[in-house]
């Protein structure tokens, strides 16, 4: 049995690997294909960073200076590429919206969260202070509703509606922190309002640059909304499995702010005794190595995670459908291999 279960073991080992290769692949080839785009975004970024001054400007520089993945602005550069849309300035502007919304969501969650790592780093909170995170992230939203409205009113009215969904998404989330009587359907709900409203907007702009018409901007935008849906799920999954070092943050650590993560909301309900173990745990101000414990053994008794991770096969499924309806180009193609590939990364 125990010669069993290492074989097991070594092939679930040797399919995340080659996930990880897969969307490794798939990003680098996405980056190959828009790299005057990209290296247009990381200029005007650093650029913005470079202008805001004091300590909010220190804040901005030490998100502009880890550039991460770079997977939102991608995604917007593929999908107007895609769409037939010859890349250039506006392609690049709307590419750099979304990332400057994205780096400023992140400056604030790390003061709500009080986030000690960010991209395997200090975040800006903990090396800065609040103050400059907040001022930071709110000086980089101005600009990028600024660089909205360089694009026309079409990208401002998306822009908005995207940044009015994520903020209703963090306060749900905000007012459920500890409540272990989260459904997994509301907390479902918080991952389309918080995620999946910043992918729809990189479907949405990318469609929009490229001058594809209203039912394709909607189209594009609400598959994007269901792969953001997905992509949270993904977090949420490595959130309580992954690994500390590739995550750049602490395994747990939303579950430690007393966040309930759909696949966390999952096992609650099939498991009512731990949900008892674990409002007790929150009420007494447990321990991280306590909580660790009793989610740790609700998601591995109730197979939470199995069922969490169909879920988001299923929403990925919906978006590649999507975007299999394009006209066959490479820009679809490297676009179908990052979107399955998004859903299926380690870290």
């Amino acid at each position: 049995m125990f010669h069993n279960f290492v074989k097991v073991e070594q092939t679930v080992q040797i399919q995340l690997a080659d996930h990880a290769q897969e969307f490794a692949r798939a990003h680098q080839a996405a980056l190959l294909l828009l790299s005057e785009e990209m290296a247009g975004v990381r200029r005007g970024i650093e650029d913005v960073a470079q202008q805001l001054p004091g300590p909010g400007g220190a804040a901005a520089r030490l998100m502009t200076d880890r550039p991460g993945k770079m997977v939102r602005p991608l995604l917007t550069g593929l999908v107007h590429r895609a769409l037939g849309g010859s890349g250039g300035e506006e392609c690049t502007q709307a590419a750099a919206l979304v990332e400057i919304i994205h780096l400023s969501t992140l400056l604030h969650d790390d003061v709500v969260d009080e986030a000690p790592l960010r991209r395997g780093a200090p975040s800006a909170a903990a090396a800065i202070g609040n103050a400059a995170a907040v001022l930071g992230g709110d000086a980089l939203v101005v600009h990028a509703m600024t660089v909205a409205h360089r694009l026309g009113p079409q990208a401002v009215e998306r822009a908005l509606h995207a940044l009015q969904q994520l903020v209703l998404g963090e306060l749900i989330q905000l007012r459920n922190r500890g409540n272990v009587e989260v459904a997994a359907a509301e907390a479902l709900h918080v991952c389309a309002l918080k995620t999946g409203a910043l992918m729809r907007l990189c479907a949405e702009l990318g469609a929009i640059t490229a001058g594809g018409p209203a039912a394709q901007v909607r189209e594009l935008g609400e598959a994007f909304e269901r792969l953001g849906v997905a992509f949270q799920i993904t977090d949420d999954m490595l959130d309580l499995s992954g690994d500390a070092r590739s995550l750049g943050k602490s395994v747990g650590a939303d579950v430690k702010q007393g966040t309930i993560s759909h696949p966390l909301a999952l096992a609650l309900e099939r498991s009512p005794l731990h949900r008892s173990a674990l409002r007790c745990a929150f009420r007494q101000g447990a321990s991280e190595e306590r909580l660790g414990r009793i989610v740790a053994h609700v998601v591995a008794r109730t197979g939470a995670l199995a069922e969490a991770q169909l879920g988001a096969t299923r929403e990925t499924t919906a978006t590649t459908r999507v975007i299999e309806g394009l006209p066959p180009s490479r820009a679809r193609t490297v676009l179908l291999a990052v979107c399955q590939g998004l859903t299926r990364r380690t870290h």
